[in-house]
């Protein structure tokens, strides 16, 4: 059956590209159910169109008045979709994307059909008001396997469980690699399931050890492939393919990248867009993409990374080297992939990675509309490494399993229940968690132990009162709950704020109590971290406090304006950590201050300014020009150098003017002077133009 025919017409085909095609058997099935209302769970392989599925339900649910919401967990991942589903527009639908603050209240979402968000952002959402899920007809769950992921999936889980509750008759389309235990989580989802080992494009998956190849029972292959890592690579790509490697760790994906020989003719396309600062990854990035071939991973910057992925989508680039993060990431499929470590070190020792991960690597190889087949290949350096490898090939992944079981995410959410009015008493309270797929799951053993626990640390520290109706959320508790901040990391806040407030300290302490990340630590760095301690009068000489010690160094010259690149070699940092944290911290500041308000109102602005300078890495000084978009801290500063202090001023300048400084082409001259004149409602010619 074609799309033209499923009853969708050319509205759903302007969704998939325009072209009428044929609907794989899974995705008939699939849309079949979602017309007829049920919810449905679909696992199959990477690429086998699980997008369209989705896609048909959203169409379905608007054509019948109706919202949806589309969870994915990954901010990138919301980009993508969004970007596609903005075709809707042209039916008249209203599109949007969510994934920026937490405090947000949903109601500014309340005239959108179509609304793309992360698991936290929709989270968050029902923390503020769950009555958002009424007017909710759909809510695809994108990626479902990462529910048993631990970072992320507890939140996924809380938002399916609290629409089962406020609104039984939302409709969940849940979209998910294969999953060894599928049944089990489509009982919980009350949805049927549909299951298929089909792919689109046909999968080859061997080993490669010892300079043989070798089929997932041991046996030889053909002797005749390319029998090591660099000859399989140009051979796929001198067919016209591209390929992604795997590595274990940053300095292998880099030193992997560096030294492989030329994949391609050098050409001068994909070079970086030059902001006036360039970081060192990048750098290396700029001299190695002009041969073919880039690294992927959360050290670089966004923007480096997007640019990485645009250039291997358009063949620019033909392979990357990257860490696993990627295979759970943005679509971005090859030819043929390799996996090049199996283990990880972790927690001081080495280990096998998990057949899931394995399986989730391997599912990229193969590009629809591109490729008539796959080739996965896994590199194994010991027998033990060829006997894992084996079983890699052979096994199912590993059954995905709730991870909402800890005192931490129990604490989080028993606040989050009774301040957005889900449950008033621990009967209510109890009743949601057996709603779970913990409980589900029958992994729910101490469950009511922690909410007991959690209860009375909320009451005895004033985020809950009790009264004769039941629990009630304090102004401080409703606060912190659409603060998206755990109780704890909010209590040692506002602890903080009873003393001095110092920019260094405040920084210190936030990342003391909270999950800021994997951070490394030299010899060199004790030395300059126990200064600080002793500096700053801090006595806490645990590896925690060293760490959170060594991140407020980092954030005290960034925003300082200290050099990119200055930092990297100071601290043996990327880029694209110190986004990742500055992300973090500056929502915590920004909760910081928010505390303030509440607690001690002299320190609010001062955490407010810090928030927006930990974002920016500025002075305060140039602050109110990085409100202007494309104006990051280095052309700020060169704007401010010049004597064009304030967006006013800017807007009230002129295209030679600005173009006369460094850095900054007419094109972008003309650009900021049109984003500053719509921020600061100047209009052209008002004012006395200045003189170039």
């Amino acid at each position: 059956m074609k799309v033209s025919e499923a009853g969708f017409g050319q509205d759903f085909l302007s969704l998939t590209g325009g072209k009428d095609f044929d609907l794989y058997p899974h995705q008939r099935e699939a849309i079949e159910k979602v017309a007829e209302g049920k919810n449905v769970l679909v696992t199959v392989p990477t690429a086998a169109g699980k997008t369209v599925i989705a896609y048909a339900g959203i169409l379905h649910n608007f054509r019948k008045g109706r919202k949806s919401l589309y969870i994915v967990p990954l901010k990138a991942l919301a980009s993508e979709k969004f970007s596609e589903l903005r075709a809707m527009r042209s039916l008249g639908a209203r599109v949007t994307i969510a994934i920026g603050d937490y405090d947000v209240d949903p109601s500014t979402l309340g005239r959108y059909d179509v609304i793309i968000c992360t698991s936290e952002k929709a989270d968050s959402l029902i923390h503020h008001d769950p009555d958002f899920l009424a007017e909710v007809g759909l809510i695809v769950a994108d990626e479902l396997h990462l529910i048993g992921e631990k970072s992320r999936g507890s939140r996924l889980e809380a938002v399916l469980t609290a629409a089962r509750i406020v609104n039984p008759g939302t409709q969940i389309v849940a979209l998910s690699a294969t999953i060894t235990n599928a049944g089990e989580i489509a009982r919980w989802l009350d949805a049927d399931l549909v299951q298929s080992d089909f792919r689109p494009v046909p999968l080859t998956s061997m080993i490669l050890y010892r300079g043989r190849y070798y089929d997932g029972d041991g046996n030889p292959l053909d002797e005749k492939s390319p029998a090591s890592m660099e000859e399989l690579v140009r051979t796929q790509v001198e067919a016209g393919g591209q390929v992604i490697i795997f590595r274990n760790s940053r300095k292998r994906v880099e030193e992997t990248a560096v030294q492989f020989p030329n994949i391609l003719p050098v050409h001068e396309e994909g070079r970086s867009e030059d902001t006036g600062e360039t970081d060192r990854l990048t750098g290396i990035i700029d001299e190695i993409a002009p041969r073919g071939i880039a690294f992927h991973h959360a050290g670089l910057p966004i923007g480096t990374r997007t640019r990485i992925e645009d250039h291997f989508r358009k063949g620019r680039i033909k392979v990357i080297v990257a860490t696993p993060t990627l295979a759970a990431g943005v679509n971005l499929p090859a030819r043929a992939v390799i996996i090049r470590d199996i283990t990880r070190y972790s927690g001081g020792v080495s280990d096998y990675i998990s057949t899931g991960e394995v399986k989730q690597m391997m599912g990229r190889a193969g590009r629809p509309g591109y490729d008539t087949h796959g080739v996965a290949v896994i590199f194994a350096s010991s027998d033990m490494g060829f006997e894992r490898s084996m079983r890699y090939l052979s096994e199912e992944a590993e059954p995905v399993l709730s991870q909402l079981n800890s005192e931490e995410l129990i604490r989080f959410n028993v606040l989050a229940l009774v301040a957005s009015g889900l449950a008033s008493d621990h009967k209510g309270i109890m009743e949601f968690f057996e709603k779970t797929l913990m409980h589900s799951q029958g992994l729910s053993r101490n469950v009511e132990k922690f909410v007991d626990e959690s209860t009375k640390f909320l009451l005895e520290n004033s985020f809950l009162r009790k009264g004769s109706d039941g629990y009630r959320a304090t102004s401080f508790g409703e606060m912190v709950s659409n603060l998206y901040i755990d109780p704890v990391v909010a209590l040692e806040i506002k602890r903080y704020l009873e003393g001095e407030f110092r920019e260094s300290t405040a920084i210190y302490r936030v990342a003391l109590v909270s999950d800021i990340g994997y951070i490394s630590m030299t010899r060199d760095d004790y030395y300059m971290v126990e200064n600080f301690l002793d500096k700053n009068g801090i006595e806490d000489y645990s590896e925690e406090s060293y760490k959170a010690a060594k991140i407020a160094m980092i954030f005290l010259d960034w925003i300082e304006e200290i050099p990119i690149r200055n930092i990297e070699d100071k601290y043996n940092i990327g880029y694209g950590d110190i986004q990742s944290r500055s992300s973090t911290l500056e929502w915590l500041l920004y909760s910081m201050a928010r505390l303030a308000q509440m607690f001690r109102p002299e320190a609010q602005r001062r955490c407010d300014m810090l928030a927006l300078r930990v974002r920016e890495g500025i002075r305060e000084e140039i602050v109110s020009l990085t409100t202007i978009p494309g104006i990051g801290r280095v052309r700020a500063r060169r704007l401010y150098v010049a004597g064009l202090r304030t967006p006013k001023e800017v807007a009230r300048s002129t295209v030679e003017r600005i173009s006369s400084i460094f850095g900054f082409s007419q094109k972008l001259a003309t650009s900021i002077i049109a984003y500053a004149r719509r921020i600061t409602g100047e209009k052209e010619n008002e004012g006395t133009p200045e003189d170039p």
